[in-house]
């Protein structure tokens, strides 16, 4: 029995994950590493596609301000500014770490990759709280 809930929650899983269509902008960074053959070519693909997660964590945020009652108004502007400080340490984490820690220059390409999904998922986390109460 147990194997078999095993074998269903993993199948329901990839289902899901496969249901689900690619984020435009992975998809462009998924395009431009495949057309990059240097490390700083790659470097530039995170680049891009943290600039662009960037655009649409704003864009997020924006909506997500004009449909909240001003009380909550103020818990996100202060949430954000805590999320960007967080963001700011982790960034100086991931640098020392692939930078400083480790050898090589295939590292710098992981680290904006590492960078780009913190501000995915907080653009990701800002759509769906949007998402949530858009229609209430």
């Amino acid at each position: 029995m147990k194997q078999l809930l095993i074998i269903f929650l993993f199948v329901s899983l990839q289902s899901f994950s496969q249901s689900e269509k690619a984020d435009p902008i992975d998809t462009a960074y998924d395009t431009c590493l495949k057309d990059s053959s240097t490390t700083a070519g790659m470097c530039n693909c995170g680049m891009a596609a943290m600039d662009a997660w960037d655009k649409a964590l704003n864009a997020n945020y924006k909506l997500l301000m004009k449909a909240l009652s001003q009380p909550t108004k103020t818990d996100l502007i202060n949430a954000q500014k805590e999320w960007i400080t967080y963001r700011d340490k982790e960034f100086s984490l991931i640098d020392k770490i692939y930078y400083a820690e480790m050898q090589g220059t295939m590292y710098y390409s992981m680290a904006w990759y590492r960078k780009t999904q913190a501000v995915k998922n907080r653009a990701i986390e800002l759509k769906r709280y949007y998402d949530l109460i858009k229609d209430k």
